[in-house]
């Protein structure tokens, strides 16, 4: 299979895994609004979007590395997971005494939405360790060759999260903590259903770590780290001024209209996703030049045409 083939049905399949699951999550918002008022949608969107903003600082942007050098056939694939799973521990333990920083998230509620600073310091916290997690093993299984699963992996995560919303939402009346802790929990099912399909734990070992690829990793990562932050605040800060400044019901309301626009993004990831497998896996550097030429002349066409 050439690499247009493979682009051809890297991104099919993970279209299919990644609409299926945000098609799922769209059909879920008349039950959330219907469970939680506007100041719980707003302060549970502050959350997310904090912990969005944190999760590039503290795993360091490893799991882009994990899949770019674990796609590399010279690389030994356990070295690659340990440093990926390593990175993510570190990066969460030297985070912690910065805990008190959060307190500059402010969540200003009309009505009173439950729940302490504190305890929402904490869901982020845990929010942050699971989703940083599954991340590194969610791009990993993508360099060993599991597209499938990783791809049938955002429907679990998503129809476990949509589940587990209804129980704790529904059932348990949790609110702003039942919202979180559902994706929290399916990051976690996520995590340990792929330890156990794809048998991850062959490939964690302690044992003479490799510096020097730990180190060649990190120099990949760091520069994505101020990236992915200054992309999310483009989305994030809007919406932190307007709780502050007017309430977190006025946050909820833009945060609902601004997925409008998201999907155009959404389609964009999927492609560029399925492009780095295939253009990684050419096999000359001369090759992977003429493919990502071609390639990214169409794609940035295509893209300056739908955003005109």
């Amino acid at each position: 299979m050439n690499q247009y083939k493979r682009l051809l049905s890297n991104t099919f399949i993970f279209a299919v895994g990644t609409f299926s699951s945000k098609i799922l999550v769209i059909l879920m918002l008349r039950f959330y609004t219907g469970v939680l008022t506007q100041d719980e949608m707003g302060v549970a969107d502050l959350i997310i979007k904090t912990t969005s903003i944190l999760y590039p600082v503290v795993s360091l942007s490893i799991g882009q590395a994990v899949i770019r050098y674990g796609l590399e056939r010279r690389r030994r694939k356990p070295d690659v997971f340990t440093i990926g799973l390593l990175t993510v521990a570190c990066g969460f333990l030297i985070s912690l005494p910065f805990n008190p920083l959060l307190k500059l998230v402010h969540y200003n509620t009309s009505a009173g939405a439950a729940g302490s600073l504190l305890d929402y310091r904490i869901l982020i916290y845990v929010y942050v360790l699971t989703s940083c997690t599954q991340n590194v093993c969610g791009q990993f299984i993508r360099a060993i060759g599991y597209v499938r699963l990783y791809a049938i992996d955002g429907i679990f995560r998503t129809f476990m999260t949509i589940v587990l919303n209804i129980l704790y939402l529904k059932v348990f009346r949790w609110n702003i903590y039942g919202y979180v802790a559902s994706i929290i929990c399916s990051d976690a099912l996520s995590t340990v259903c792929l330890f156990m399909i794809a048998r991850l734990w062959k490939y964690f070992r302690l044992r003479r770590i490799n510096f020097y690829l730990w180190r060649s990793m990190l120099l990949y990562a760091l520069p994505l780290v101020p990236d992915a932050i200054l992309v999310y605040i483009i989305g994030f800060s809007d919406q932190a001024f307007l709780a502050s400044m007017q309430n977190t019901s006025v946050s909820a309301i833009y945060s609902i209209a601004y997925r409008v626009p998201t999907l155009i993004a959404l389609v964009a990831s999927i492609f560029i996703d399925a492009w780095q497998l295939s253009m990684v896996n050419s096999n000359t550097k001369e090759e992977q030049i003429e493919f990502f030429s071609n390639v990214g002349n169409t794609y940035s066409a295509i893209v300056f045409i739908i955003a005109s």
